[in-house]
């Protein structure tokens, strides 16, 4: 889920094969991105500051866009079970969940990804912090760690959890994480590594 500029939030659909956004005032859903279209089995996707819109896709290993003036294009191929994208600062980052997974920055002109950090435990959808740092879920570690974007060593916020599967930070500057084990939904601070409830 993302919320576009226009305020509605869009939806990627890996099992409907579409692209959906839904005005949260009239609840009038408009598909972005049809069956058949562009974009295949979308995953996760996000905004750039230009308006194109980038989707993972999962089934096909890549990154696609979707422009705003409606033309769509492969970005990135060769992306081992394409998952997570985040964009920050006029970084478009994507990850793998999969065993030994990379994290990289793709060029939006199409050259070649520059690899952030590899060899990762399952890499899901994840977040940039407060303090410029890549936040993300290492579900199978069972972790949540962090990376500074010019790749430096990965550090390990906080673990033992319920399996996270998502990071996503409130405007107040905590974590949120869904966990696909336990169910729950966790509220983290980052700064103290400490759980503060579900």
């Amino acid at each position: 889920l993302r919320t576009g500029k226009d305020g509605r939030i869009y939806i990627a659909q890996v099992a409907g094969s579409r692209v959906s956004a839904i005005d949260p005032d009239s609840g009038e859903i408009v598909t972005v991105s049809p069956v058949g279209g562009g974009i295949t089995a979308p995953d996760d996707l996000v905004f750039d500051d230009r308006g194109d819109l980038y989707c993972t896709e999962i089934t096909e290993n890549r990154v696609s866009v979707l422009r705003a003036n409606g033309t769509s294009e492969i970005l990135q191929g060769d992306i081992n079970v394409a998952n997570p994208i985040t964009f920050h600062q006029g970084h478009l980052i994507v990850g793998e969940l999969t065993m030994g997974a990379r994290i990289m920055e793709l060029d939006r002109s199409g050259g070649a990804p520059r690899v952030i950090l590899d060899n990762l435990p399952m890499v899901n959808a994840f977040d940039v912090g407060p303090d410029g740092k890549l936040y993300f879920p290492a579900q199978a570690a069972n972790q949540i760690m962090r990376v500074n974007l010019d790749g430096s060593e990965a550090e390990v916020v906080t673990g033992d959890l319920g399996i996270p599967d998502s990071v996503k930070f409130h405007p107040d500057g905590y974590i949120v994480s869904t966990q696909v084990y336990s169910g729950q939904v966790l509220k983290i601070d980052p700064s103290d590594q400490e759980a503060l409830g579900a």
